[in-house]
């Protein structure tokens, strides 16, 4: 009898470690899988700041008021100002007194149709830049059921160029002129 009471303590005992055991071993994992989560929390800021920062802001004497206008607009017309500030960066990078060989204006590169279209008076204002800017894409926007790709191919290759080449849908870019691929391409990558 008292073998069996010694035998069922020894057992007591070694359920006892092993309970102990799995608890220090179920401490273990759960500090691992915290400083896994707090690890992976800050790679995942680092990276939204990286993300965030690949649009180059204005600087300069300017910087301050195409902020603003970039900001006014935005809350204007429900564009995110990233979206604004991706356009202007890949169309003038920042430069308010930009023309194009094709007769584009300005920060957001207005094209004379689309200068007259929204009113402007001064392409190379940078409030009415902006404004008419982000209302164009707003409207591309609109029409293109907010697919954002067809909103910039739009706004780059125009609506109707698009129409005469068949594209009617992201699926059909394979048409769209290198150009128009490679504007895609940088916006998407500073948005």
């Amino acid at each position: 009898m008292t073998s069996l009471l010694k035998a069922m303590g020894e057992k007591e005992r070694q359920t006892q470690q092993g309970i102990d055991q799995n608890s220090k071993y179920n401490n273990y994992t759960n500090n691992l899988s915290n400083d896994t989560n707090k690890l992976s929390n800050v790679i995942v800021r680092a990276l939204d700041g990286v993300k965030s920062s690949n649009v180059i802001s204005a600087t300069g004497t300017n910087a301050e008021r195409i902020d603003k206008a970039i900001a006014d607009s935005s809350t204007k017309y429900g564009v995110d100002e990233n979206l604004i500030r991706a356009i202007i960066k890949t169309e003038s990078n920042f430069d308010p007194n930009v023309v194009s060989p094709a007769g584009a204006k300005g920060l957001m590169q207005l094209m004379p149709c689309n200068i007259e279209h929204y009113g402007v008076t001064d392409p190379f204002s940078i409030e009415e830049n902006i404004d008419a800017g982000t209302r164009h894409i707003n409207d591309y926007l609109k029409t293109y059921n907010n697919d954002l790709n067809m909103a910039l191919a739009a706004y780059n290759f125009g609506p109707g160029n698009m129409a005469s080449r068949g594209i009617s849908s992201s699926s059909d870019f394979y048409k769209l002129p290198t150009e128009t691929k490679n504007y895609l391409e940088k916006i998407n990558n500073l948005i």
